[in-house]
C-alpha cells in the first residue's frame, strides 16, 4: 500500500513538473496575431496522469501561412489528414517517461481560418 502510494505520488510529483513547463511555454501554441476563442487546460489523474491544453483561434491569414507556422514551429510535419476545408497536422513525441501528442487542425471558413490546437502530456 505504501508503495503504491509513493508510486502515485512520484507520478504526480512529475506531472506538476511537466505541467510547469508547459505553462512556461503556455501562449507558445497561440498563432500570431489571432484571436483567441477558446482556451482550457486540464489535468487528469485517472489512468495515466496527463494535462491537456485545447486551444480554438481564428484569423484572416491564409491558409499556407498558418501551416507553415505550425508544421515548422512544432515539428509537425506534412498534413496527416484531410477532410473537406480542413487539414489536421499531428506529431507524438516521448521524452523519458513523458509522451507528448499535439495536433492542429486549420480549416478554410468563408470569411477567414479556423485553428484548432489539441497538445497532451502523458506520464507513460
Amino acid at each position: 500500500m505504501l508503495l503504491i502510494l509513493f508510486g502515485a505520488l512520484s507520478g504526480g510529483a512529475l506531472l506538476v513538473g511537466v505541467a510547469s513547463l508547459l505553462l512556461i511555454g503556455y501562449h507558445s501554441i497561440d498563432y500570431p496575431d489571432a484571436t483567441i476563442v477558446s482556451r482550457h487546460t486540464r489535468t487528469y489523474f485517472s489512468g495515466r496522469p496527463s494535462l491537456r491544453q485545447d486551444a480554438s483561434y481564428r484569423t484572416t491569414d491564409h491558409f499556407p501561412a498558418i501551416y507553415n507556422w505550425y508544421s515548422n514551429g512544432f515539428d509537425l510535419g506534412p498534413e496527416s489528414k484531410a477532410l473537406s476545408q480542413c487539414s489536421l497536422l499531428e506529431h507524438d513525441t516521448q521524452w523519458l517517461l513523458v509522451q507528448h501528442h499535439m495536433s492542429v487542425m486549420i480549416c478554410d471558413t468563408t470569411s477567414d481560418r479556423m485553428i484548432f490546437v489539441e497538445r497532451t502530456f502523458t506520464l507513460r
